[in-house]
């Protein structure tokens, strides 16, 4: 009873705080003045109205009446208002204005009021008598709603904030971030910029409720990425799903070398995402916007130089051309240098070419490329185990001395031996290993406007990846370094993939009015498909993951290779190398024939369905939004061109593949629904019910013993809570409470579902301007799991609780402030309760595999600085991990996070 009251009273704090935080927000933004400082310079109106509308926090309403032709002279001023600013742009146009309800309504304004006036007098007497009219103009016209872009909207000027004003991310319709009913985090340009991210991983480890589980080195380790307890694994491009193969050429689409610069923006939409992304676990999908170009020119970059002699030179030039009808961008770097692991090298470099054309006031076109290639020299894939499983039935006399008091007693002498040496800089790769990744990216989309203020649009999306990985290994199985062993094992493999990935997303979307409001709805179709290649062999070496020596069970002889009866370990016949050897520099040399492939694999998968989502205004202060897609998914057979262990001269580069019977999985409709009420002007309450799936692949096999497949397992996903827009919604806010469920989960034993895995949590977020100077990008989740009952076993330590993949509770926050004009300083902290291993070694005891695979709490603190020279230069430090914070983020690969480094940027701006 008092644990219950306990927990009830703990969510009742973080309820309650929550709250006031957003009312002392709501109180903070209701008080301020509705003014702004405005420096829009002369272009065509509509450009002009758009920047107006978007600085100001209100959305745009264009009438029937047709701005083509008409110019701006722009705005310019200090603490205007919008009634003040939107005088200054409409002044000599012939179109007035009307706001209500934070639209603006634009209408033609009578002869009298357009008529030039005879001196300033006259025309400040007027302009009362012009709001008049414009309220009387606009009740007569026919006008379509059309919810303008946000903060900086596309085609004005690049966002400096920490976050965006609306989203399409999330449902397909444009949402302020307090309308959108689930959890979503942008991170902008200038965040990246401020905290010198290179790496989506230095991204998602800034995001609330993103955890990263790292096996090796970034770029050549694998990265597996979960939110809310569950992996991530659905990936947009603009909006326009496509899965994690649009940025991998693995075969199970990692993402992990992706460059933020590369990328406008990156938002992060947690929970089930199928009205959006079709596939996927009910965790997050990951939206990466792409740079388009802006409609004034834009020039600045950045060269850097940092520890481990890191180089990189960053340019990003936005040119429009033909009266701004036609504009291109350019944005791209190169970097080279060191890693905190000895002898390793990273380079790459990235360029992304857009360009997008008005072709008349009715249509527009936008075509580019994305390229990104990356290279590591002397790392790895996996780190040095954390702990070596050690098989020994030698008499106790024969053990060494120091492992004696742990085998005496224990049946066979099964034990397991934690890693305690330290591990950070150590590499455990031969200088000869090397990952090449090579990401392409081709899109071309077409958009129609219809006068009456539908859009239709078509998007096509084209990805080439490949991955080319060679390694050598010490340590990934079992390390024990004591002179008494001396031995540790030893692993390598040559392996390549290639994704190919086709995809096509049509929609129309649009309002119309029902009840004196504007109704918002799209429907669409998304199609994509994803071929896979994948050749390699089959590593030579330690097969298992326990050092054995003498073993009475023949299973170990026979099964595993690692027979040698009464000795020790023959590491000179392959059982494992001498790590003593290894550190003075006798690695092992590339293997013969490791250029020579044993298998050959084509795999498919297509993924189609059509889709639609509406936002109702029936009730005043009401917002409903309903949609959902029908997706039907078809998985390919992988064909094996090559058997494992046939002759290699069997497999060459002109085998032809030969494609296999697909099979259907079919979701049915997956709804999306969602209620909001908007409880201030500022405050929203929300409620919101979403649905995803996944391949019901979880026993190991998808199909029922008749071959045909299981249904796929949906991830349900209810969320509610409060979302706060304050400042015209430059400050965005919220508390969210989720609960997610498992359907249609499989039984290992029999061929019945049940539910599957079940998680909920807090989350509290808090992103955007405080005050013009002041920025903030904040979050605090707390999560919890459980797995559904037949997972109960296999000597789990608990109930997945306090992951790796799922920590009980994170903090993340970084905020910087302009003390001076000229002065930038920031800092931020990112925190993890802690996390232990979930299954235990099955020799250990839990006690022991507790402590082998335990990861204290801890915290990270970074810290920036800039300072501007001139207009145009600045000089930008920035130091991470400030006290020399040593973690690790997998629960068996000791890899550490990055130790104290430093990096010095010259900033450009012209």
């Amino acid at each position: 009873m008092s644990s219950t009251f306990s927990y009830l009273r703990g969510r009742a704090v973080v309820l309650s705080s929550a709250t006031v935080l957003l009312a002392a927000l709501h109180v903070a933004s209701a008080n301020a003045a509705a003014v702004n400082n405005y420096n829009i310079a002369p272009a065509p109106l509509k450009s002009v109205l758009d920047h107006l509308a978007g600085q100001a926090g209100l959305s745009l309403s264009p009438s029937s009446v047709s701005l083509a032709g008409l110019s701006s002279q722009g705005v310019k001023g200090s603490q205007l208002s919008v009634e003040q600013a939107l005088a200054q742009a409409l002044e000599g146009t012939g179109i007035e204005a009307t706001l209500s309800g934070g639209r603006i309504t634009l209408s033609e304004a009578p002869v009298a009021a357009a008529a030039p006036a005879e001196d300033d007098d006259v025309a400040a007497a007027a302009a009362p008598a012009v709001d008049d009219a414009s309220t009387a103009g606009a009740t007569s016209l026919s006008t379509i709603t059309v919810v303008g872009k946000g903060l900086a909207p596309e085609g004005t000027e690049p966002n400096t904030n920490y976050t965006a004003r609306s989203s399409t991310a999330a449902t397909r319709l444009n949402l302020a971030m307090k309308e959108t009913p689930q959890s979503i985090t942008t991170i902008t340009t200038q965040q990246v910029k401020d905290q010198n991210f290179n790496t989506l991983e230095d991204v998602l480890n800034y995001t609330p409720g993103m955890t990263v589980v790292a096996s090796g080195p970034n770029g050549a380790g694998n990265m597996n990425i979960y939110s809310r307890t569950f992996p991530v694994r659905a990936i947009s491009m603009d909006g326009v799903p496509g899965s994690t193969f649009l940025l991998s050429g693995g075969f199970q689409g990692r993402v992990s070398a992706q460059d933020p610069f590369l990328y406008e923006k990156m938002e992060i939409i947690r929970g089930s995402t199928g009205l959006t992304a079709g596939s996927g676990d009910p965790s997050a999908s990951l939206n990466f916007t792409r740079k388009h170009p802006y409609r004034d020119r834009q020039l600045s970059g950045q060269i850097k130089y940092g520890k481990w002699g890191r180089k990189r030179g960053e340019l990003d030039v936005s040119v429009p051309w033909m009266d701004e009808h036609l504009r291109s961008r350019l944005a791209v770097f190169g970097d080279d240098g060191g890693q905190w692991l000895g002898n390793a090298d990273r380079k790459s470099y990235g360029v992304s070419f857009i360009t997008d054309a008005d072709i008349d006031d009715n249509n527009s076109v936008s075509v580019g490329v994305t390229h990104y290639k990356v290279k590591l020299d002397g790392v790895g894939p996996h780190g040095i185990t954390r702990y070596s499983q050690l098989q020994d039935s030698r008499a106790i006399e024969d053990v060494p001395e120091y492992r004696r008091g742990l085998q005496e007693g224990r049946y066979t002498s099964a034990v397991v031996l934690p890693t305690t040496t330290g591990m950070r800089n150590v590499n455990n790769a031969a200088p000869w290993s090397a990952t090449k990744r090579s990401y392409t990216n081709l899109f071309a989309t077409y958009d129609h406007f219809f006068d009456n203020g539908w859009d239709f649009k078509v998007s096509y999306n084209y990805a080439d990846n490949k991955d080319d990985q060679k390694y050598g290994e010490m340590g990934t199985t079992f390390y024990l370094p004591n002179p008494a062993d001396d031995v540790a094992s030893y692993s390598y493999e040559h392996k390549k993939g290639k994704n190919y990935v086709n995809n096509i997303d049509a929609n129309l979307s649009g309002s119309f009015e029902l009840l004196d409001n504007d109704q918002d709805f799209v429907v669409g179709y998304n199609y994509y498909r994803t071929q896979h290649f994948q050749i390699g062999g089959t590593p030579v070496g330690i097969a298992g993951s326990v050092a054995v020596w003498n073993p009475p069970d023949p299973l170990f002889c026979e099964v595993l290779g690692m027979c040698n009866p009464g000795t020790p370990l023959d590491y000179n016949n392959g059982d494992g190398i001498s790590v003593s050897g290894w550190n003075n520099g006798q690695y092992a040399p590339e293997p013969e024939g490791m250029d020579t492939f044993y298998y050959k694999t084509k795999t498919t998968w297509t993924q189609k369905g059509p889709y639609f989502a509406t936002h109702w205004r029936l009730i005043p202060r009401t917002h409903l939004i309903f949609g959902g897609r029908w997706t039907e998914q078809t998985y390919g057979d992988p064909v094996n061109s090559c058997l494992n262990g046939i002759d290699a001269s069997e497999c060459n580069p002109n085998l032809k593949y030969y494609e296999s019977s697909d099979s259907d999985i079919k979701t049915g409709f997956l709804p999306y629904g969602a209620l909001v009420v908007e409880s201030t002007k500022d405050i929203n309450a929300y409620y919101s019910y979403a649905e995803s799936y996944i391949e019901n692949d979880n026993s190991g096999d998808n199909r029922y013993e008749d071959g045909s497949f299981r249904p796929p397992i949906r991830g349900v996903t209810n969320e509610g809570g409060l979302k706060g827009g304050f400042f015209n919604n430059r400050l965005n806010a919220s508390i969210a409470h989720f609960d997610i469920m498992q359907k249609d989960f499989p039984d290992l034993d029999d061929d019945s579902v049940s539910n599957g895995y079940h998680a909920h949590g807090w989350e509290l977020t808090l992103a955007g301007e405080i005050t013009p100077e002041w920025r903030v990008s904040a979050g605090y989740v707390k999560q919890q799991q459980s797995p559904p009952n037949m997972q109960t076993f296999n000597r789990m330590l608990d109930d997945n609780n306090n992951s790796y993949a799922s920590p009980r509770e994170q903090f993340v926050l970084f905020s910087t402030y302009d003390v001076l004009p000229e002065l930038t300083v920031g800092g931020g902290m990112r925190w993890r309760k802690g996390a232990e291993g979930i299954w235990v070694p099955p020799t250990a005891n839990v006690d022991t595999a507790s402590d082998v695979m335990k990861q204290k709490p801890y915290s990270v603190y970074d810290a920036m600085v800039r300072w501007r020279m001139t207009q145009q230069l600045a000089l930008q430090l920035n130091v991470n991990n400030i006290f020399d914070k040593t973690y690790y983020s997998h629960e068996n690969s000791y890899i550490s996070g990055a130790p104290r480094n430093a990096t010095v940027a010259l900033q450009f701006n012209l």
